[in-house]
């Protein structure tokens, strides 16, 4: 039964491997509106597009450019996993993961939330100041000869910049928090993007003879501000919203945002996004993704997860991410469980009696969380050992070796991933799973039959080092101490 099994596995990786790796036609078209927050328009947007493995450089794609109203489009013609990016001027980077197969159309909508900039409290502080500098074309946007600023009576902050051509191209350094240094400023006839897709302010009309004052007042300048408490800002775990026309359409992305072991932080929302969200919308759907709320975010995930893996109507390929997804949903729930209790046992936390109260209801919430094994080990049988998706799952091999313990063979599956899978990335992250999972049962590294398998495919390079690295720290129950 476990050759039948494999074998079956097998053909099915080899059909699967060929439709992910012969450049079969998929042209997927996405499309919708990008705007911000409140539904505005943004004066500049640019949206990338990067392929997990793509097979040669003719398979790069190039910028993608919403128009005057918002909208964009654009095709993938090819199947496999994307990151699409989107970003606007003033506004945090949003990026989304796809899987691509042959879907002939996506609508979507993005809001971008405003990024959140310096609130002025240390400007007063000289040496601050110094890290705040402006750089362009007057210096080739070398930081460390920018201009830096210094503080007005009035509380704004000024740099002079030379005028040293007809045009003058500038950013500012240091005036952001948490999402990147470059930003231009609202002193600008028109906003350009630079190869490294940060925006910058171009200045051609009536420019000055000799110097240009480039100011900055604290909650004027930007012409994008964020409407949350400024006390949360810097722990809120999104960057935007997004709505699929087709509900359908959100498997494709959802269970790989879980992918990251920082979490998802992609917030769906199940109505039309186009005009915007209210003030009180925004803080209700985003009081789900700070730090300590986004658990109890999870279990909601959960939830809708374990009913969209009993439906029989949903694709195949996208019944196989959820399985993934759930797992790494999971493992999330476990790990913001150790968060949260590491947060009420820190002596030095001083939480408020409400705070407290709020995360313990949270905790026991989680504590009555179960894991669903069966669930895990259909992984084995339902998702082949090819798929592109591996390659994303930084911890799922060792939290499964761990999850299941002994229930359930995963070793014969993880080989045939370290035998059969095209990314090196994801045999990578196997094998250092399979070698701290099987590391007491062998003197050397070189004695087990995983280690050859990789020697064979690889030789001694970058792979075999991590074999022999893991096999250095095998694992003693401080990974997943909740399986111990």
């Amino acid at each position: 039964m476990v050759f039948m099994r494999m074998r079956k596995l097998f053909i099915t990786s080899a059909v699967f491997l060929v439709l992910f790796t012969s450049g079969a036609a998929a042209q997927t078209t996405i499309h919708g509106k990008l705007l911000s927050v409140d539904g505005s328009i943004l004066p500049k947007t640019v949206i990338s597009i990067h392929q997990d493995s793509p097979r040669d450089i003719f398979s790069e794609y190039d910028d993608i450019y919403a128009g005057a109203d918002g909208k964009y489009r654009f095709e993938l013609h090819e199947p496999g996993i994307y990151n699409i990016t989107f970003r606007g001027i003033y506004h945090r980077p949003f990026t989304i993961p796809f899987l691509v197969i042959d879907q002939p159309s996506i609508e979507m909508d993005v809001l971008l939330l405003p990024a959140y900039f310096n609130d002025g409290r240390y400007f007063s502080n000289e040496e601050y100041l110094h890290w705040i500098r402006v750089v362009g074309n007057f210096n080739n946007y070398d930081y460390h000869t920018g201009i830096p600023f210094s503080e007005n009576e009035d509380g704004s902050i000024s740099a002079f910049i030379p005028v040293t051509s007809d045009t003058v191209r500038y950013q500012v350094r240091g005036l952001g928090y948490g999402w990147g240094g470059h930003a231009p400023l609202p002193l600008a006839d028109k906003y350009q993007i630079r190869d490294d897709r940060s925006f910058e302010s171009v200045l051609y009309n009536n420019l000055p003879a000799d110097s240009l004052e480039i100011r900055y007042i604290p909650g004027e300048t930007i012409p994008f501000e964020r409407k949350l408490p400024s006390a949360r800002q810097e722990w809120l775990n999104a960057s935007g919203f997004v709505n699929f026309k087709s509900s359908e359409d959100r498997h494709w992305t959802e269970p790989i945002s879980l992918m990251h072991v920082i979490g998802t932080s992609i917030p769906f929302i199940e109505r039309d996004l186009t005009s915007g969200l209210a003030e009180d919308e925004q803080v209700h759907y985003l009081n789900k993704f700070y730090s300590i709320e986004s658990a109890e975010h999870l279990l909601e995930v959960k939830q809708r997860f374990l009913m969209n893996l009993d439906n029989p109507d949903i694709h195949p390929r996208q019944r196989e991410i959820l399985f993934l997804g759930y797992a790494a949903l999971i493992y999330q729930i476990e790990i913001s469980k150790l968060r949260l209790e590491y947060i009420m046992n820190d002596s030095e936390e001083r939480l408020s009696s409400n705070r407290k109260k709020g995360i313990e209801v949270v905790l026991n919430r989680l504590d009555e969380t179960t894991i669903d094994k069966e669930i895990l080990m259909q992984i084995s049988e339902q998702v082949v050992p090819v798929h592109p998706l591996w390659s994303r799952a930084q911890m799922l091999p060792q939290f499964l070796l761990q999850a299941i313990d002994g229930e359930h063979n995963f070793i014969e599956y993880f080989t045939e991933i370290v035998k059969h899978h095209p990314a090196e990335l994801a045999v990578e992250r196997v094998i250092s799973a399979l070698v701290r999972e099987l590391a007491e049962d062998y003197e050397t590294v070189e004695d087990m039959e995983v280690y050859q398998i990789v020697v064979e495919r690889f030789g001694e390079g970058e792979v075999a080092r991590r074999a022999h690295d893991a096999f250095r720290a095998p694992m003693n129950g401080a990974d997943f101490p909740f399986f111990r």
